[in-house]
């Protein structure tokens, strides 16, 4: 009675309300996403390394293709695999393993940056803006009994709890209401 029924209701109040988005912003972080993964691409296929890959294959390299990255980086390259194996007991090439392999030459760091940027533009900015309700703000559901830990869940439309933290992109697009401020808080558990 007097915890989970009041917190229930401000849950409401909370999904109801929504987060609101300054849609103007979210597509102008879109273009200026895309620009910054063209300018990536751009990058990395100057990269000499690439250009000698793509020459011996005859066909132009694809950062995506996890059998192009693994003939490229432990083939082509000669970079030690750092021990992680996928799930078919393949090297692994996902981004920590990428990040590990930056200390061995800068072709890894290059493809973990486009990596980055793709995901933060795909899995963010281009699934908010058509999720965006009329008056701009995104309505999500906010679970109050989906963890055993406690600890609120977030469904529907979009993963609120998963915007990246530290990506002013994705977060600096939210817009405080007129008279209205964003306060921002963390807490840890010890």
């Amino acid at each position: 009675d007097n915890i989970l029924i009041p917190g229930t209701r401000f849950l409401i109040n909370v999904q109801d309300n929504g987060v609101p988005f300054d849609r103007t912003r979210l597509l102008y972080a879109q273009e200026l996403m895309q620009n910054d993964i063209d300018a990536a691409i751009k990058e990395l296929y100057k990269n000499p390394a690439i250009q000698r890959f793509e020459e011996i294959n005859g066909k132009s390299f694809n950062p995506n293709s996890t059998v192009q990255l693994r003939q490229l980086m432990f083939d082509f390259l000669g970079l030690r695999p750092t021990g992680k194996k996928t799930g078919t007991g393949a090297d692994s090439t996902d981004a920590e393993v990428l990040k590990e392999l930056a200390e061995q030459s800068e072709v890894p760091g290059l493809i973990l940056d486009i990596r980055q940027k793709s995901k933060i533009k795909n899995t963010y900015l281009d699934k908010i803006v058509p999720q965006l309700d009329r008056d701009s703000r995104l309505r999500t559901g906010f679970n109050l009994h989906g963890t055993t830990s406690g600890r609120l869940s977030s469904s529907g439309k979009l993963n609120m709890q998963q915007l990246p933290r530290d990506n002013p992109a994705v977060k600096g697009c939210i817009k405080a209401a007129p008279g209205h401020k964003i306060v921002a808080m963390d807490l840890t558990t010890a």
